[in-house]
């Protein structure tokens, strides 16, 4: 499934900031359409082609896009909407064209004398540039000649479920909203930049500008500029509204619009990640999930002593083996030490691991974890859990590395005979190949602006961090797993390692409390790896369906038009950044 952004660039909208946070954002990823016709349009068919043929791409701004939002199978598209008082926005159009003439342009001709002038010829000769034209695009594509109320029902209705609203008087509130909804699909979306070409317009208050073009005006012109702009200026106050309710809904909202207006006035390479840990390697950590390795172990009796010691021969060879067949060593010396700082300087480690630190569950290495791997295979007995492992390197190291997964994901591997594991130190980290379905490396690196990471890559740096770890997928928000486990939070231990600790049929699954009265349909797509079952259900759907019982999301369209969703708490995020009607659109795949 790949989800894109569109942003409808209405003309003097604040687009061109837009333009540049989403470049900034995305850099490679995002483009601009337009047609070489400047009164064409991009049709959504276009638009499909276009994206096709660049697969990278995930973010589009076009002054010739037009709504309704495409629906296609495959594709999650969320829409950008700005939005801006009428009459402000008049204003802005003549201070923009009276500073930069265009020949031929009537527009720009008319700009050319005063401001009063500038409205006055627009109400006379060219009445379809102010008549309403934000309803006018959100509900009729721009090919009305005259809105009607019905038209402003639609627009307000694309509006409430925009899945980035904007509205220009209020423009850091719209932007700390947006940020906070769809950061869990776009974790590199930063939208703290100052206004782009605003042609000098944006001094003093909304207020202050209006009663500029007031003033400039005669009576009857001005009268007739708040006539045709009716519709507008109504829909401005419900957009208002819509994103003073997003903005209350982000956690700590005002401290975190105070800290976007901080991020504004910083250079993007000098901003703090929005991850609380994504400046600094982690410290290394002993606990791996519900598992811990750091209680005291018993002494060992004489016999244990001989037991281990005559082990040690064979273990530092299969460990010698290992690095010298495969050019990679899973006792890193620098990591044991420094993750346990009670060995002495002058104690050798690699001794120290063979002789006691296997056999106390130490870890010898980031991406491997001796509490899990005993408790996974306990076939381990007494034995030195990493000698054990690399006799029998298929099985599965650390709860964040599927060597299944991996695998499949990567024939050329299976070809290669090297152990997964040790490809994945040696090789896939550094390529970027994924290590288990709910670890996405890019969207980890992502979700953690400015992470600095040692060599062993995201993965070992995600594995060391505790309770504050940045999101590894967009269907695991790390935030939303510990409200419900509050404990794990405490404990400071990994979301994602509590999560995979679990046994499969005690994990959260969302059981489908349905109302039999309802239709279903199903929908079933994967994100990034990860299968899902939608079930919708509403009173407009097909009676006597049969929805799954568990392990799905339900999502419910309510009469009075509310939307409700089930999942689990991880998931929460995602599903309320996506249109309703995007996720429905997968019904027809």
């Amino acid at each position: 499934m790949r989800c894109v952004l569109l942003h409808y660039h209405i003309f003097k909208n604040a687009g061109s900031t837009i333009e540049e946070m989403l470049e900034r954002s995305f850099r490679g990823a995002f483009s601009r359409i337009e047609t070489p016709d400047r009164e064409g349009l991009v049709s959504n068919q276009d638009l499909l082609h276009f994206l096709k043929q660049n697969p990278s791409i995930k973010a589009i701004s076009s002054h010739q896009l037009r709504y309704p939002t495409p629906r296609f199978p495959g594709f999650l598209f969320l829409d950008i909407c700005l939005l801006r008082d009428p009459i402000d926005r008049i204003r802005s159009i003549y201070d923009f064209y009276h500073s930069h003439p265009a020949t031929g342009d009537p527009l720009s001709d008319l700009a050319q004398g005063s401001l009063g002038y500038f409205v006055a010829g627009l109400v006379e000769q060219q009445p379809l540039y102010i008549r309403n034209v934000q309803v006018n695009q959100l509900a009729c594509g721009g090919d009305s000649d005259e809105p009607e109320g019905k038209d402003l029902l639609v627009a307000t209705e694309r509006i409430r479920s925009a899945a980035f609203l904007g509205v220009l008087d209020c423009f850091n509130k719209g932007m700390v909203a947006a940020e906070h909804r769809l950061q869990p699909v776009f974790p590199e979306l930063d939208c703290a930049l100052p206004a782009e070409n605003v042609t000098g317009g944006l001094e003093g208050s909304l207020a202050q500008r209006i009663e500029k073009v007031r003033a400039a005006c005669d009576e009857s012109v001005y009268a007739e500029l708040l006539r045709w702009n009716e519709l507008d200026i109504r829909l401005l106050d419900c957009a208002r509204a819509e994103v003073e309710r997003r903005f209350r809904l982000v956690p700590d909202a005002c401290a975190k619009l105070q800290e976007f207006e901080q991020r504004i006035s910083q250079p993007p390479g000098k901003r703090v990640g929005r991850c609380p840990r994504s400046q600094e390697q982690p410290t290394p950590t002993r606990t791996e999930g519900a598992i811990t390795a750091s209680a005291p172990f018993p002494k060992p009796n004489w016999f244990t002593k001989l037991r281990r010691l005559t082990a040690v021969p064979l273990d530092a060879f299969t460990l010698w083996l290992s690095s010298r067949r495969y050019g990679t060593d899973l006792f890193d010396p620098q990591y044991y030490r420094a993750t346990y700082t009670e060995i002495g300087a002058g104690t050798n480690p690699l001794l120290h691991y063979l002789l006691r630190g296997a056999f106390e569950l130490k870890k010898p290495h980031p991406l491997f974890d001796p509490a899990f791997y005993k408790k996974k295979y306990p076939d381990v007995a007494g034995a030195n859990p990493l000698g054990h492992y690399l006799r029998h390197a298929h099985r599965q190291p650390t709860p964040f590395f599927d060597p299944a997964f991996y695998l499949e994901h990567n024939p050329d591997v299976r070809e290669t005979r090297i152990p997964p594991l040790l490809h994945y130190v040696s090789h896939g980290a550094g390529e970027g190949r994924k290590p288990h379905p709910l670890f996405q490396p890019e969207y980890y690196a992502r979700s953690g602006a400015g992470i600095q990471v040692g060599p062993s890559g995201f993965l070992a740096h995600f594995a060391a961090s505790g309770a504050d770890a940045c999101n590894p997928h967009p269907l695991f928000d790390c935030k939303s797993y510990l409200s419900k486990y509050p404990e794990v939070a405490a404990d400071d231990i990994n979301p994602l390692a509590h999560y995979l600790s679990l046994e499969p049929g005690k994990r959260i699954q969302t059981i489908v409390k349905s109302d039999p009265g309802m239709g279903f349909a199903v929908a079933e797509f994967e994100i990034a790896d990860v299968p899902l079952a939608v079930v919708f259900q509403g009173d407009d759907l097909p009676r006597g369906q049969k929805p799954p019982s568990a392990g799905v999301v339900l999502i419910t369209k309510h009469q009075s038009g509310t939307i409700t969703i089930q999942a689990e708490p991880q998931q929460q995020p995602f599903f309320q950044a996506i249109p309703f009607e995007q996720l429905y659109a997968q019904v027809r795949a």
